[in-house]
């Protein structure tokens, strides 16, 4: 989750009580979405294959998600395109996500600007554990310049909580889980600005 507005967030938590554990087709969060292929870079050649599935879903979770931020929509309507996040991730990341959007389309609000830039690195794989695989990653995220909140009928930039290091790096600390050979993300935390260095 992005830590610019967590405030917001925080805020719309009321808001978990709509979502109620069902996404817009009706189906449990918790299930996952059916199985996709992730496209992304080249991985490192030196990584497990199955981790490097881990990343490459990561990576399709972050474009997915920050499409998501620039074009929120609001419980049951149609998500943009390129905005489909949801098979990328799975619960607590995933409902945490589209809360968020909700509460960022009950503000009227978008995200602008460049999203930072990520520098993932993996810092353990369990490819046995149970019940799922699990791969954790660090990803020190660069700010392009700012990516924030702006009101979409003022243009003007939301007041942000704690916006003094916005342009300084930040770590996210990530966990994802394999369910029936689907990658996704499970857990995202952002730790504060200077937390990192790419």
């Amino acid at each position: 989750m992005n830590r610019r507005i967590h405030a917001i967030v925080m805020a719309g938590v009321a808001l978990a009580a709509l979502v109620a554990c069902s996404d817009d087709e009706g189906g449990s969060l918790a299930d996952p979405s059916p199985p996709v292929t992730a496209s992304s870079s080249a991985p490192s050649p030196a990584l497990d294959p199955e981790v490097q599935q881990a990343v490459a879903a990561y990576e399709s979770y972050v474009r997915a998600r920050d499409s998501v931020l620039r074009n929120p929509v609001g419980k049951g309507e149609t998500w943009p395109e390129g905005a489909e996040f949801k098979r990328w991730a799975y619960d607590p990341a995933r409902s945490e996500t589209i809360v968020f959007m909700y509460v960022l389309d009950s503000y009227d609000a978008e995200f602008r600007g460049d999203a930072a830039k990520s520098n993932v690195s993996v810092v353990e794989a369990k490819l046995n554990a149970k019940p799922y695989p699990l791969v954790r990653l660090a990803d020190c995220q660069v700010p392009q310049g700012r990516f924030a909140p702006y009101n979409r009928e003022t243009d003007k930039a939301l007041d942000l909580v704690d916006d003094e290091h916005l342009d300084e790096p930040f770590l996210s600390n990530i966990a994802l889980i394999s369910v029936d050979g689907r990658w996704g993300v499970q857990e995202a935390e952002a730790k504060q600005g200077g937390s990192c260095e790419p």
